[in-house]
């Protein structure tokens, strides 16, 4: 594929609502891991630096192996008041020669973006919407595998039900095929994929972290995959140096563009919507446009809406209140259908609206 195939392929139409899918898919990984590792370190004893354990996530099409090796070393305290984080771990990469990388740093993070800026210039962007992709779960797929654990040389198969990378084959091929290998270290070589993998347990990794230090999803893999894509774009040659110095200083080592620099960096390649501005552009709402939210109440029961269709009896909410099931029970006997944004994304949604309102011609483009 050429790089604009590939990018045009990338192409993000999404809601500014999909961080609450995006929430979900990482708190069920970030449970599984969690549990996960605790059993299997209690089970088996296990201590950072004397008894760990390996569990391959994924083998490239060249057969570098990349893993995870558990507990890590902030399993440990580290000083009197420091707090452990028990679910840590490093994240790994045996090349397609049997040879195993030293634990990796971001600074080498920022190594690997060098090399392939001075390798592969022109597939900078499609890396950025790789990253935004990653940060924010898209093109993810939750299934149940059976990866290989392996400890003191002995290996055995489990099952985790975890949300995994799912890209578009062609196209992430045509990406691998384009990158020739990234040198590390002056002599170890990995490919495109060992690299993107590698970085999703990173991302992984520092959700745990972030999640088990704040008990909420507010910093974690998005911040660390925005600021890859804010490398990029300095790359790029859209982000200036003194830029790109100022927002990872201001962010303590995490530099995040805003919402309109990612969109202006990519250009047509990125682009967010309200659901509430795609609704209201059908000739339903005309009457509600000028109004932010509405209420409808039946029987005493009230439900706020970002769109009511009175015509359709259709109410849009912004999420599903468990709450609220009585009420969602009463509007459903009145023959209304309660639709949660929540959970739809840029397609779904307009596939919706065109099912409900297909007579008319004002979907959006």
């Amino acid at each position: 594929m050429e790089t604009t195939d590939i990018e045009k392929q990338l192409t993000i139409k999404c809601l500014s609502s999909y961080l609450q899918q995006s929430n979900k898919r990482r708190l069920h990984n970030i449970n599984v891991l969690r549990d996960f590792i605790n059993r299997e370190t209690k089970k088996k004893n296990l201590k950072s630096g004397e008894k760990e354990a390996d569990l391959l996530f994924h083998e490239t099409s060249k057969g570098e192996k990349i893993s995870i090796r558990f507990p890590g070393k902030e399993s440990l305290p580290r000083g009197k008041d420091s707090k452990t984080y028990p679910q840590d771990y490093r994240p790994k990469i045996i090349t397609r020669d049997g040879e195993e990388l030293p634990d990796l740093t971001f600074e080498d993070m920022w190594s690997i973006m060098d090399c392939i800026n001075e390798n592969a210039k022109k597939y900078m962007k499609c890396i950025s919407l790789i990253f935004f992709r990653m940060g924010r779960m898209m093109d993810y797929e939750c299934k149940d595998e059976k990866m290989k654990l392996t400890c003191e040389g002995q290996e055995e198969l489990v099952d985790l039900n975890l949300w995994r990378i799912h890209f578009d084959e062609e196209c992430f091929k045509s990406l691998d095929a384009g990158i020739e290998s990234i040198i590390l270290f002056g002599k170890y070589k990995i490919s495109y994929e060992a690299f993107i993998y590698f970085f999703e347990l990173i991302l992984q990794n520092e959700d745990g972290k972030y999640y088990d230090k704040k008990g909420n999803l507010s910093s974690g893999r998005t911040n660390t995959s925005d600021s890859m894509l804010l490398l990029a774009s300095f790359f790029a040659g859209f982000t200036g140096i003194s830029s790109l110095l100022h927002l990872f200083v201001r962010g303590k080592g995490i530099g995040k563009m805003t919402k309109e620099q990612m969109m202006k960096y990519m250009g047509n390649r990125i682009e967010i919507y309200n659901a509430r501005d795609i609704i209201l552009q059908y000739p339903n709402f005309e009457g509600v446009r000028h109004r932010k939210t509405l209420t409808k109440t039946i029987e005493k029961n009230m439900l706020t809406m970002v769109a009511r269709d009175d015509i359709e009896k259709i109410g849009y909410v912004n999420k599903i209140n468990d709450k609220k099931t009585m009420t969602y029970e009463v509007f459903k006997k009145a023959g209304w259908e309660i639709v949660d944004i929540s959970t739809m994304d840029y397609d779904s949604l307009v596939e919706f609206l065109d099912s409900k309102y297909k007579n008319t011609n004002t979907k959006a483009e």
